[in-house]
């Protein structure tokens, strides 16, 4: 694959990257030796960069496995610790678990950059609030974000406040019902938060009470709305109401009494 691009798009500055997931080389698959080797012979190939993340729906890895990973956030830094040495050109970039400006900033000590997945959800303007200096740290939120279905959830809502300020079309639609009927509870964190801004909303301040609430009461009543769906008409994810919604960009206030 990797010639046949090079073959087709004639521009030495366009670059081809891969994304390995940590589980495929865990029990059952490759050792994570192999995986280094793997990566060795990516860069003969000419990858000019390997991301390195979470598993398979069976295992997503989004997890942490051991005290230390848990100290330093990322998820897979002590994976990407073996491979990035016995790299020449190939970079390689972690995503998956990183909070805080200070272990994003200490991670890359080890690779040449992270990405961030979850966090920039709740934040769209993330990235550029930790250079800046705004913020020293991703938003903290009452959802436990070991629960990949619930926090998956909350993202979508959040966007499509934003996005879908004009119809889709069909196809999209029914994208999104696919997606809305195999996603599991923290899918529904992350489309929430992205079904917002997809209508111009600030995302919900899930670490405030009055959302969660909110929150919480919206995910019960799209559950008993899609167990009732028999003719599958209803799609994509539930709509927040009971807390005032600030148009995006607006910061939320105190929390009320």
């Amino acid at each position: 694959m990797t010639y046949e691009i090079r073959k087709r798009v004639n521009d030495t500055s366009f670059l081809i990257g891969i994304k390995l997931n940590s589980v495929e080389f865990q029990e059952g698959g490759f050792t994570p030796q192999e995986c280094r080797d793997l990566c060795v012979e990516l860069e003969k190939h000419g990858i000019d960069f390997v991301e390195l993340s979470g598993g398979t729906y069976q295992e997503l890895a989004f997890s942490h496995k051991r005290e230390s990973t848990k100290k330093r956030e990322a998820f897979f830094i002590e994976f990407a610790e073996m491979i990035v040495p016995e790299l020449k050109k190939t970079k390689v970039y972690v995503t998956g678990g990183l909070r805080t400006a200070a272990a994003m900033v200490e991670a890359l000590k080890t690779v040449h950059g992270i990405g961030l997945a979850r966090p920039v959800t709740h934040e769209f303007d993330l990235a550029k609030k930790l250079i800046d200096g705004t913020v020293k740290s991703a938003l903290n939120y009452t959802i436990d974000e070991q629960d990949f279905g619930l926090t998956n959830i909350a993202a979508g809502t959040q966007y499509v406040l934003f996005r879908f300020r004009h119809s889709l079309p069909a196809a999209i639609r029914d994208l999104a019902r696919a997606i809305s009927m195999h996603l599991g509870k923290l899918t529904f964190v992350l489309c929430t938060r992205i079904r917002l801004v997809g209508k111009g909303k600030e995302p919900l301040d899930l670490g405030r009470p009055d959302h969660k609430e909110a929150f919480d009461k919206a995910l019960q009543q799209f559950q008993n709305d899609m167990a009732n769906n028999v003719d599958g008409s209803k799609y994509g994810y539930m709509d927040i109401d009971g807390v005032r919604l600030e148009p995006y960009g607006t910061p939320y206030g105190a929390v009320p009494n």
